[in-house]
């Protein structure tokens, strides 16, 4: 694969820990210029060696990008996204693509729109969710039938619960509840609290239901995801058996109740002396997983992050699809429909879901 050039288009934390990740893959990836108005966000990527330009006119006078990164303010992102179709070059665009159903609507009824864009949407990409995919495509538990994330919020949540469920088929309905609890502060972006605030969190249960007859159940309480008192949750009911996280229940061949775990492999602990890092995970002595970054100090995010902005250039190549915009908007359409069966205290049915004219 050619080395691809990147313009990017904001220069939020998002974007921060987008040049942080391609710094490390400077063999397959160039950062032509980003695109910002923020003098300090200016100032910081200078410093880093990065070209700053005030509009996307500018940066494409540098030469052409093999593809544009869009990760701006939810808000205006759409807007923004719209816009960009018209330079008819390749779009990768942060989540979610829009906030309401009005804007799904246009970007489903552009003409250019399935063409030139994809999604970074990355949660599906992270070392367990692979290994647990790769673990139910193998038939362990048998056919999945109802998945439960308690992991992160909104849309990337349906987008796991899509993928554990193996082609459910369309989304038809959901329905939701909230409520308060107490917790205690977690980590933030920019700072540590040691958890040494209580605080009331919003928890926000929903179900989802699916053409083909699987149930996804969301559970999500407040920033979940940064706590030091929440357990994250990850459940896969098949008719063989259940992930729960790393732990696997079955009923193997010949009929035999079973009980396994999924096992990370790092390196540099204790006498490994092979550096620091993931390099896989394994289920019954077989590799599930096996990390393609394993020589670079990724997290888990970076790992999934990088493996997007890699399908992205083969989709540069192939046209060959990782996440659509269809994909995108039922994400988005599921967390509409949550906040309205909050609101409604009722079942929400999918009704005028935006469909491709073609």
């Amino acid at each position: 694969m050619s080395q691809k050039k990147i313009v990017i288009v904001g220069s939020g934390w998002r974007v921060e820990n987008y040049l942080r990740i391609l710094a490390h893959l400077k063999k397959d990836f160039l950062v032509q210029a980003v695109v910002t108005r923020n003098p300090e966000k200016k100032r910081l990527y200078h410093e880093l060696g990065v070209v700053c330009v005030s509009d996307i006119s500018e940066a494409l006078t540098t030469g052409s990008p093999d593809f544009i990164l869009l990760c701006i303010n939810m808000n205006v992102q759409a807007e923004k996204l719209l816009e960009l179709l018209s330079l008819e070059l390749p779009l990768l665009v942060e989540t979610p693509l829009g906030i309401n159903g009005s804007q799904l609507e246009m970007i489903s009824r552009h003409p250019k729109s399935r063409q030139y864009t994809q999604i970074a949407e990355q949660y599906a990409m992270r070392p367990l969710q692979k290994a647990q995919l790769q673990l139910i495509r193998k038939g362990v538990i048998g056919v999945p039938q109802s998945a439960q994330v308690s992991l992160t919020n909104n849309y990337h949540a349906f987008s796991l619960l899509k993928a554990y469920l193996q082609n459910p088929g369309k989304l038809l309905s959901v329905q939701g509840n909230r409520f308060t609890v107490d917790s205690r502060s977690g980590f933030l972006r920019d700072q540590d609290t040691d958890g040494k605030n209580l605080v009331t969190e919003a928890r926000t249960i929903g179900i989802a239901t699916f053409e083909k007859g699987a149930v996804g159940i969301y559970d999500f309480e407040g920033d979940q995801h940064r706590s030091y008192t929440r357990f994250s949750h990850l459940s896969i009911r098949g008719d063989k058996g259940e992930i729960n996280n790393e732990e696997i229940r079955y009923v193997s061949e010949p009929g035999i109740p079973s009980y396994d775990k999924l096992w990370r492999i790092q390196r540099g602990i204790n006498e490994n002396m092979e550096g620091s890092g993931l390099k896989g995970i394994q289920f019954q002595g077989e590799w599930l997983y096996k990390n393609p970054f394993s020589d670079l100090p990724f997290s888990d995010d970076d790992i999934a992050t990088a493996e997007v902005m890699l399908a992205m250039a083969q989709f540069c190549e192939t046209g060959e699809s990782f996440y659509s915009i269809d994909e995108a908007i039922e994400d988005m359409t599921f967390t509409l429909l949550l906040e309205a069966s909050i609101k409604s205290g009722q079942v929400e049915k999918i009704k005028n879901s935006p469909q491709s004219d073609s």
